[in-house]
């Protein structure tokens, strides 16, 4: 029971992170342009700089959620062995969610055990340097969430199925009989 509460947990937290990150790069999205020329070169740099730094602090915000419930979600949405082509995709989405999870914990370590902890820029500098962990976590994990809800969804209509259909469980197999002894003839021996 713990550990259905603890992946339910883990499921709605990186799912309301992965979109909370997704909603920092498309508000980035609509006011890139806006800094650049028609050509695409940033005209417009204190405030591209600005918003920058702005975006990646908004999608660092939801990111912190995925680094403290990260490793319970990707425990809960541990694939079987198969080769499934739908189930390789998913595998390969997951190891690249195992791989940023791993890549950021590893760069914001060095970055703890290098930079002053009360130096002010220290949350961008984690920001800026996991970025590309952020994007892959937002781009990948709605898909692995999904899948899984899926499967979950199907093991319970089949559980259910079994049930209405009122399968019992098959009765215990019977006890091995016994060969039959020869007769035993009476004892010769008088009392």
């Amino acid at each position: 029971m713990y550990r259905a509460i603890q992946a339910a947990v883990a499921l709605a937290v990186v799912e309301e992170a992965a979109r909370g990150i997704q909603q920092a790069m498309d508000a980035w999205d609509t006011v890139n342009d806006s800094f650049c020329d028609e050509s695409g070169n940033v005209v417009d740099t204190d405030g591209w700089s600005t918003r920058v730094v702005e975006r990646d602090l908004a999608a660092w915000d939801h990111f912190t959620q995925i680094l403290r419930y990260g490793a319970a979600f990707l425990f809960a949405t541990r694939l079987p062995l198969n080769t499934d082509p739908q189930n390789t995709r998913l595998r390969h989405r997951r190891q690249e969610l195992s791989r940023a999870y791993t890549s950021a914990h590893g760069t914001i370590r060095d970055i703890t055990n290098t930079s002053d902890p009360l130096h002010p820029r220290r949350r961008e500098e984690m920001a800026v340097e996991v970025w590309h962990e952020m994007t892959v976590w937002a781009e990948h994990a709605p898909a692995v969430i999904e899948a899984h809800r899926r499967a979950s969804a199907a093991r319970a209509h089949a559980k259910d199925t079994v049930k209405a259909r009122g399968t019992a469980p098959l009765p215990p197999a019977a006890a091995p009989q016994r060969p039959a002894l020869p007769p035993t003839r009476p004892s010769r021996r008088t009392p």
